[in-house]
C-alpha cells in the first residue's frame, strides 16, 4: 500500500488540520490569535507559543507531527481512557493470540519439515 506523502511545510500541515477539524484558516488564525490570514502566510519561523495554543484548542493533533511532518496527525487517544484492569485483560487477550499464533507457527513448522521428508524420500524412490 503506498503511503501518501507527508506534507512538508507548517503551513501544508495547518491547512491539514483546517480541513481535518472543519474550520476554514482564517478561523483557525483567528482562535489561535493571529491576523485573519496568518495560516495562509504562515513560515517555519513559528512560536512555542503557537504550539501551546494549538495543544490546547485540539489536543489530538500529535505536535510532534506539525513540527516534523513525521508520524501520525492525530494521537490515539483509546489507550490513554482505559483504567488498569481494562489494560490488564487487553493485554492478557493479546497475549492469548500471541501464544495461539507461536504454536501454530511450530505446527507448520513441522508440517514442513514432514512434507520435505516426504517429497526427498519420493525423489530417492524414483532415483533407484
Amino acid at each position: 500500500m503506498e503511503e501518501n506523502p507527508q506534507p512538508t511545510s507548517i503551513k501544508e500541515r495547518m491547512l491539514l488540520i483546517c480541513n481535518m477539524k472543519g474550520v476554514s484558516p482564517n478561523k483557525l488564525s483567528q482562535d489561535l490569535g493571529k491576523s485573519r490570514g496568518y495560516i495562509r502566510t504562515i513560515s517555519e519561523n513559528y512560536t512555542v507559543d503557537l504550539l501551546r495554543s494549538i495543544n490546547r484548542i485540539y489536543p489530538d493533533i500529535n505536535l510532534m507531527w506539525l513540527i516534523t511532518g513525521q508520524g501520525s496527525m492525530v494521537i490515539d487517544t483509546s489507550l490513554e481512557s482505559m483504567d488498569f484492569h481494562s489494560l490488564l485483560n487487553l493485554y492478557m487477550a493479546e497475549r492469548e493470540k500471541n501464544d495461539r499464533l507461536q504454536q501454530e507457527v511450530s505446527s507448520l513448522k513441522n508440517e514442513i519439515v514432514n512434507l520435505l521428508k516426504k517429497l526427498a524420500e519420493g525423489g530417492e524412490s524414483k532415483a533407484v
